[in-house]
């Protein structure tokens, strides 16, 4: 038998596209030339889109002080219904942190499997927002954002954000924040509207962005409390979070879908069916499920959460 020495480059993409990402990375040791095939972006589109076929991992973490990790869950190909878990270290994240502070890092997107990340550390009682990170989990590189306008602070919900990331048709990643441009004057009750930034990854500096609407969907019932920062839902190029309905004199009661398009950084809403109902929640968001939005809520004194699919 002939013995076959090189196989084409062509051969060795689609094997390699076709493993785990865990392996792949580990095939970047073997040789300069697999190195620089597994670097090269079109192979890196290519694995991403076999990898896109693939059942979804789900993502648990945990953000505990000094024990930062996520636990990753595959679905069993044995068993249909169970599911393998395993933990991956966020240690490396360490090396951000603030002198006489450990950061906590809270999950607020995902795409690509990347990981978009904020970084808090407790002073006093209060939670202070410190930065925001991409993350890839599997290969433990770690990027942090340049310092934008938001100041995101959670001392008694006196503040709220959002913050999105996905991917526009281009293949560039963007993280997009929205704020409250809110005095924290104790002598001063001030709202001031939102305001909002985004950039691209591998710029230098935010830019703004222009919100027509100006306020998050809050109620003032004293039992709702809400978390400070909050990530947006990604899905085929768009960034979609809830706000409350802008009216003629003030801001309604009233939720809606505030729409972010990556193409063309423009804002759009998309108003609830009136079919569908909305009483007093004490949480009311959205999801993606299978490729469409989702609207999930729980009342206040239930302890069960329904979900409405909206296609």
């Amino acid at each position: 038998m002939k013995e076959v020495k090189h196989l084409p480059c062509e051969i060795v993409s689609e094997i390699l596209s076709r493993l785990p990402i865990e392996s792949i990375m580990q095939f970047k040791s073997v040789c300069k030339s697999w190195f620089s095939l597994i670097e090269d972006p079109s192979f890196v589109k290519l694995q991403l889109k076999r990898a896109k076929s693939r059942p979804h991992r789900l993502i648990l973490w945990s953000n505990q002080v000094r024990k930062n990790w996520v636990l990753l869950l595959d679905r069993d190909k044995e068993g249909k219904d169970m599911w393998k878990g395993r933990d991956i270290s966020l240690e490396y994240t360490f090396k951000y942190e603030k002198q006489d502070h450990c950061l906590n890092f809270i999950i607020v997107g995902s795409c690509n499997g990347l990981l978009c990340m904020v970084s808090t550390f407790w002073y006093g009682c209060c939670s202070i927002f410190y930065g925001i990170f991409i993350c890839n989990p599997i290969t433990q590189e770690c990027t942090m954002l340049p310092v934008g306008g938001g100041r995101f602070f959670n001392g008694g919900d006196i503040a709220e954000g959002q913050i999105g990331f996905g991917v526009d048709s281009s293949g560039k990643y963007k993280v997009i924040q929205i704020f409250k441009k809110q005095s924290f004057s104790s002598d001063v009750d001030d709202d001031c509207g939102l305001k909002g930034e985004i950039i691209t990854l591998g710029e230098s500096s935010w830019r703004e962005i222009e919100i027509p609407y100006q306020s998050f969907y809050s109620r003032d019932d004293s039992w709702r409390k809400r978390r400070a920062i909050e990530g947006m839902v990604f899905m085929n190029g768009v960034l979609y979070c809830i706000i409350q309905k802008p009216t003629t004199h003030e801001v309604s009661d009233q939720p809606i879908i505030l729409v972010f398009n990556l193409d063309d950084d423009k804002f759009s809403t998309i108003e609830f069916r009136p079919s569908i109902e909305l009483p007093p929640y004490y949480e009311l968001g959205l999801i993606e499920i299978k490729g469409s939005l989702a609207l999930h809520h729980r009342c206040r004194d239930d302890l069960v959460f329904s979900v409405i699919c909206m296609k």
